[in-house]
């Protein structure tokens, strides 16, 4: 092949790419809203606990990160990202950095790192689990929830990612 073929195919391949990512988006939008029933009780870094429901705060959306723990590089990288990003998604609404870990080994690695973000554990319950990022088999996915309070205080999942 010569060069405009090479470059008429990458340019092909490249809208096939954006094709398909828009079709992602598509179906992640049809499998991402679902209530959320349970007023999950995580635990905070200084052990003191907190209801899901309260990580609003007084903010409509709360993003959630959802991170498998210190045992994946990637998850370490992430919160690293977050820690310079944070604020500006809290211009969008709440955020918070859910583990599975259980908060003695988040708190040690929340530190190690100088996480400065929100950030709690989720470890001995079934939020992971009931918000589809938990696998039978498998275990903890990564990725990004964002949640809705809704004005009679019920909360909705509208977005997600993985």
């Amino acid at each position: 092949m010569d060069q405009k073929e090479l470059e008429n195919e990458l340019r092909s391949v490249g809208e096939q790419l954006e094709t398909l990512r828009k079709k992602r988006i598509e179906l992640l939008g049809k499998i991402a809203v679902k209530d959320i029933p349970d007023d999950y009780t995580f635990t905070n870094v200084d052990g003191t606990t907190t209801k899901f429901s309260e990580l609003f705060g007084d903010r409509k959306y709360l993003f959630v990160v959802h991170n498998m723990g210190g045992s994946c590089p990637a998850c370490t990288m992430w919160g690293d990202a977050f820690n310079g990003t944070f604020k500006q998604i809290e211009d969008k609404g709440a955020f918070a950095f859910i583990t599975a870990d259980p908060i003695e080994a988040h708190k040690e690695l929340k530190e190690k790192q100088g996480w400065k973000f929100r950030s709690a554990s989720c470890h001995g319950t079934t939020f992971a689990r009931d918000v589809d990022f938990w696998f039978e088999g498998k275990g903890n996915y990564p990725g990004i929830s964002v949640f809705e309070k809704l004005e009679d205080g019920k909360i909705k999942r509208v977005s997600k990612d993985f």
